[in-house]
C-alpha cells in the first residue's frame, strides 16, 4: 500500500507499507516505529484505524463486530499443512504444473 504523509494538513511525502505490515494493525491500535537500515529509530506513531460511521467493518458480514473479530483471533488456529493432516489428505509429491488427470 502506498500512502501520503501530511504535516499541518499539507502533503509532504509518500510511504510504502507491505500488505503484511498493514494487516498487522487491522484489529487494534498499536505503537509503530520506522527505523533505518542500521535499526536506529527514526520516528514512532500510533496507528488508529478510522471506520466511517456508515461503512460496515466487514462489508460481507454486517453483523460482525470488532469484539467478535478479537474473540475469533484468540481461538486456536491451524496451518494449511495441519488442516490437510486433520482431513486425511495425502501428499502426492511436489506440484509440477497442470494435472493430466483434468486434461489441461
Amino acid at each position: 500500500m502506498v500512502g501520503s504523509i501530511f504535516q499541518d494538513g499539507k502533503a509532504v511525502g509518500t510511504f510504502t507499507i507491505s500488505d503484511d505490515a498493514y494487516a498487522a494493525t487491522s484489529v487494534e491500535s498499536k505503537r509503530m516505529e520506522v527505523r533505518n537500515e542500521d535499526g536506529t529509530p527514526l520516528l514512532s506513531f500510533k496507528v488508529e484505524r478510522r471506520v466511517m460511521p456508515d461503512e460496515p467493518l466487514v462489508p460481507w458480514d454486517l453483523e460482525l463486530t470488532r469484539e467478535e473479530i478479537e474473540r475469533r483471533m484468540k481461538e486456536p488456529s491451524y496451518t494449511f499443512e495441519e488442516v490437510k493432516e486433520m482431513l486425511g489428505w495425502k501428499s502426492h509429491g511436489t506440484y509440477a504444473g497442470p494435472s493430466p488427470r483434468f486434461g489441461n
